[in-house]
């Protein structure tokens, strides 16, 4: 039983703490936490065309 949604859902949930923390003062590490999600959204859609459309990343 796979839910690839949730993979997604957390990439989401990275980028708008890192967003919140970005204006709640603590800005080094919002960009880092918004870089380490573009990152993991890529990665995570190059392992899904890369497999052959299945998402085996969860």
């Amino acid at each position: 039983m796979s839910k690839p949604w949730l993979g997604y859902l957390a990439v989401g949930l990275l980028f708008i703490s890192g967003v919140l923390e970005l204006f709640g003062g603590h800005p080094n590490l919002g960009i880092f936490l918004m870089v380490l999600s573009v990152v993991s959204l890529i990665l995570r859609i190059y392992a899904n065309k890369k497999l052959g459309g299945k998402d085996h990343t969860s």
